[in-house]
């Protein structure tokens, strides 16, 4: 449907440049949603012709530099899906440049400053070891600000109809920020408010975009039903592009929440979607729905799928391939208890821990799940002096262990003193997740504890 209306554009006003600009948007979204080859060549072998398009226009526009900048963004982004990072560092530099020249000369073009906030926000996430790299070419930027720059747009976007056509955008930058990049809980909750607004319903309503943006921030705040309903209701058909990955979410959530159709979800999900990215967790998820209905067969059948398709990119897939080699089968009680905790059902998961605890001749690993398991319980009930000595206990007897129970337990105490404002204690910690070196979810734990440095400069 969008097509239809930058075709009908581009013939009745084929001076209009925009319209290519937006031809470019729709390549990146389908190349960056599916992970198809035949998609990511697409959007790459057009780039050249259409920033061609663009530099025929007036270098004296706001909108010059603006659609170059986003446009070599948007590839960039693609390509490290693709796993071409140096082509995509040489982008986002670029854009980069473009964008801060861009804001000197126009300081009140707004459109520019949901690209900026974002590359802000990401430059801020860098681990320390590559701080070098920042300076060298010259990259600045912070969590906060850059969330804080696009949180204004969308105030702007809300309240102004010239810029209305921002919001769809900057909401969902917002909300992947605050999902990987913020430890404000309030934040999120923020974000889904407006999402409950006429206006944010409307949007999740006619857009699986905005059902999907709603959906993990409702994921992050516990409120496992309330997601599970958004991607039920989301909006489907031949007028949408497909998002297969909405199907892995789904199943996830489900099988959180111990529902007994999650398999449906999951196996859509692996028999239509043809990227890399989550095959291999989504086939580790169905082995631990078979654990737990009682069929080991099938659970190893899954599990062995891991070692055939698939990506490594990924650390959730990374823990899958893992698991896979370790052929170590889960504690059925702590298996419980994790899913459950993720699904935002912390009774039932203390429940299930309550049995495990009772169980003789615990392993070494399990009894370290066991301890981070309590200590990731109590924190999100709001039990933060528990929460931080069963996080402690986990650092104490796991510090120099390969599993990443430590090094996350570490990443909650920062969070942990960035809430109660003690920036002294939250960056001790937020070091001391950085200096371990577990073998599972080591970028995202890393990630975060570098964007929680970050927001406490």
């Amino acid at each position: 449907e969008a097509q239809k209306f930058i075709l009908s554009e581009k013939r009745n006003n084929p001076d209009n440049a925009i319209p290519t600009f937006l031809e470019n948007y729709i390549d990146f979204l389908s190349a960056f949603i599916s992970e198809e080859e035949g998609q990511f060549d697409k959007l790459t072998s057009s780039l050249s012709d259409r920033k061609e398009r663009i530099e025929k226009e007036s270098t004296s526009s706001p909108y010059y530099r603006y659609c170059l900048a986003t446009m070599d963004m948007q590839v960039a982004f693609t390509r490290m899906k693709f796993g071409q990072y140096v082509k995509s560092a040489t982008e986002i530099n670029r854009a980069y440049r473009l964008l801060e020249k861009n804001k000197r000369d126009y300081p009140e073009f707004i459109p520019q400053q949901i690209a900026l906030g974002m590359l802000h926000t990401l430059i801020g996430s860098i681990p320390d070891k590559y701080t070098w790299i920042k300076k060298t070419i010259g990259l600045r930027g912070s969590v906060n600000g850059g969330i804080n720059e696009m949180q204004e747009v969308l105030n702007i976007s809300n309240n102004s109809s010239r810029w209305k056509f921002l919001q769809s955008e900057t909401l969902f930058l917002l909300s992947i920020a605050a999902v990987n990049l913020s430890a404000d809980k309030n934040f999120s909750e923020r974000l889904l408010h407006y999402y409950n607004t006429e206006d944010g319903s409307d949007l999740v309503k006619s857009n699986p975009l905005m059902s999907y943006c709603k959906s993990i921030i409702c994921f992050k705040l516990g409120l496992n039903d309330q997601g599970i309903q958004v991607l039920l209701l989301r909006p489907k058909g031949p007028r949408f592009f497909h998002f297969h990955y909405l199907d892995y979410l789904l199943g996830v959530a489900k099988l959180n929440r111990l529902d007994n159709d999650s398999w449906a979800y999951l196996i859509n999900f692996t028999a239509n979607f043809n990227g890399k990215n989550f095959i291999r967790s989504a086939y580790q998820h169905l082995a631990w729905y078979y654990l737990l209905n009682g069929d080991e067969k099938r659970y190893y059948e899954f599990m062995n799928r891991i070692h055939l398709t698939g990506d490594n990119t990924i650390d959730s897939d990374k823990k899958a391939l893992r698991d896979a080699d370790s052929k170590e089968l889960p504690n059925i009680q702590l298996l419980k208890a994790q899913l459950l905790f993720d699904g935002g059902y912390y009774e039932r998961a203390l429940s299930e821990l309550a049995i495990y605890n009772k169980t003789p001749n615990k392993s070494e690993h399990f009894q370290l799940e066991y301890l981070y398991r309590i200590g990731r319980i109590y924190h999100e009930s709001g039990k933060i002096p528990e929460a931080i000595r069963y996080y402690k206990l986990t650092i104490d007897r796991g510090d120099d262990k390969p599993w990443y129970f430590a090094a996350n337990a570490a990443l909650q105490l920062g969070i942990i003193y960035e809430n109660l404002k003690n920036k002294d204690i939250a960056r001790v910690y937020y070091q001391k997740s950085l200096s371990m070196n577990p073998t599972e979810y080591k970028n995202s734990i890393a990630q975060k504890a570098q964007a929680g440095l970050s927001r406490l400069k």
